[in-house]
């Protein structure tokens, strides 16, 4: 009876994890939650669906150490850990920058602090494209969680609520 009752709950924690999301790896110390139903791509898979889904710049992915495929979307994340420039710098120097190289890209930029973890995130529209990015750090720039997500503007409901679920799963150490 008990090793059917462990069964038991073994299997519903997996299906609640599954059901949640995937939790990706990454370097020690941050951990974040994907969909669950976001595939992995490689480069060629990434330039595949980039070039289906005619999203310019798939290349700038190439950083990135997880991209993903959801939906009509493009997930991609990467680490930090180190000491690096703060989230007030980021955004600073990032709204200079599109003011004076796209003033037409309709950039917007969001600082607001999530679990203990500061965030900034960005938003730009190109033609029918619009991209996201997130920058997360810990209290001590030492570690951070930044990322992105690529689709089309008839997608953008379905990917603003992807990020929000994304940069509400981060978990920073200090």
């Amino acid at each position: 009876m008990k090793s059917k009752i462990i069964i038991l709950m073994l299997s519903l924690a997996f299906m609640g994890a599954k059901c949640m999301g995937q939790q990706t790896p990454f370097i020690q110390g941050i951990t974040a939650t994907i969909p669950a139903d976001a595939v992995k791509l490689n480069k060629e898979q990434l330039l595949a669906f980039a070039s289906e889904k005619k999203y310019d710049k798939p290349f700038a992915y190439f950083n990135f150490k997880n991209i993903y495929r959801l939906n009509n979307m493009i997930l991609a994340f990467y680490d930090l850990k180190g000491h690096f420039q703060g989230l007030d710098e980021d955004k600073r120097g990032l709204e200079s920058m599109y003011r004076k190289t796209a003033p037409g890209l309709n950039f917007h930029a969001t600082m607001q602090k999530i679990n203990g973890i500061r965030i900034l995130t960005t938003s730009y529209v190109d033609k029918d494209v619009i991209v996201y990015y997130f920058h997360s750090s810990n209290n001590t720039n030492t570690l951070g969680l930044n990322g992105s997500i690529q689709c089309g503007t008839v997608d953008k409901a379905e990917a603003e609520a992807v990020l929000d679920k994304i940069i509400k799963s981060i978990r920073l150490e200090e």
